[in-house]
């Protein structure tokens, strides 16, 4: 879901590299062929190998995949390029969706075909392709509020000449740019990929990047929202429909930024830890104290070196039966957020506001 208004603000000042000085921060020139080349190379040690784009959902590369609302038989590995002047050593993409019908025919349920695909060149910003696509099956929703994509805007294109037939279309457009070689960049690239029916193993995915970075026990995907406002300061999907362009220009700036600045991405994981350490903490102090009937502590008014991981800020908050043998037994509410500690470790989460 996208963070929209004045929550932008409240959530910027709790995500990693909050402290950090932006103008330290550098984006890489690249107007030279030299730097161009220096830069593809220090690039190439970022790309994912196959077992780890395996590991973080990119089914459609196993060897035994196959599923019926994507027909493995309409999969092709990118070729290699005919004519390497218009290869493109980097590109950025990114796709927006919408919903058809389910196969096979009959079936419930919808399955998402591309409505839209961006593509930019990494090393001179330029825009390779941006373009709807026309699907080869009528669609059941077109995701206008999130994707920007309606019938209205499919046939004014149609009606100039500028989108593209289908998912064959869209993927023919893509690989007139690139070759088996091109670095793909892009966030979430498992569910871009399969909607082109392509395998590309020279990947670099940012939210596989940042997950990688972070504690193995603490890893989690961050949204390209999120990620965009901690590397860049830059807000982007905070009002209308998300922009493929945007998206795209956003990853790809992402990743500039994190081989630009050696550390960085080290320093945003230990922040990212550090955030979801406490935000885990203040979801079990909550779950605390609403069984004694106090209010949850908002996140921003959370301090853990002040409260010490204590349920109760200060004494005179403290309810009169805080032992745990006074706790009346009952079952968890399951709508509580989060995992709620059981009464076994009741005494350890009341420890300290005795």
């Amino acid at each position: 879901m996208a963070l929209r208004g004045v929550k932008l603000a409240e959530v910027a000042r709790r995500l990693p590299l909050r402290h950090v000085n932006r103008s330290q921060i550098r984006m890489p020139v690249l107007r030279e062929a030299s730097d161009k080349e220096q830069f593809v190379a220090r690039l190439a040690n970022y790309v994912h190998p196959i077992d780890t784009l395996r590991t973080n959902h990119y089914r459609h590369l196993s060897p035994n995949w196959t599923t019926a609302q994507y027909p493995v038989e309409q999969f092709a590995p990118t070729p290699p390029s005919f004519d390497r002047r218009h290869a493109r050593a980097v590109v950025a993409i990114d796709c927006e969706m919408v919903n058809v019908a389910a196969l096979p025919p009959g079936t419930l349920g919808t399955r998402q075909e591309v409505g839209r695909l961006s593509a930019i060149d990494v090393l001179t910003g330029e825009t390779l392709v941006d373009a709807l696509v026309d699907p080869d099956v009528p669609v059941l929703r077109w995701n206008t509020k999130c994707s920007g994509i309606s019938r209205r805007a499919l046939q004014e294109a149609k009606s100039w000449g500028v989108h593209l037939h289908g998912w064959e279309g869209a993927r023919t457009a893509l690989w007139n740019h690139m070759s088996d070689g091109t670095i793909l960049i892009g966030h979430a690239l498992k569910n871009d990929l399969p909607l082109l029916r392509m395998w590309h193993t020279k990947v670099i995915d940012t939210a596989i990047l940042t997950k990688m970075a972070m504690s193995p026990h603490l890893t989690e995907e961050w949204s390209l929202q999120k990620l965009s406002l901690s590397f860049l300061n830059r807000t982007i999907q905070a009002e209308g429909p998300h922009c493929s362009t945007v998206d795209a220009l956003a990853a790809a700036d992402i990743v500039k930024v994190i081989v630009e600045n050696p550390g960085l991405l080290e320093r945003w994981a230990k922040d990212a830890d550090e955030l979801i350490r406490d935000r885990n903490a203040l979801r079990d102090i909550n779950a605390v104290r609403h069984i004694f009937g106090f209010p949850r502590i908002p996140p921003g008014q959370y301090d853990p070196e002040e409260s010490d991981k204590r349920p109760f800020r200060n004494l005179s908050e403290r309810p009169r039966i805080l032992r745990p043998k006074d706790i009346p037994e009952r079952r968890w509410n399951p709508g509580m957020p989060g995992n709620s500690p059981s009464l076994e470790t009741a005494p350890l989460a009341l420890e300290g506001a005795q």
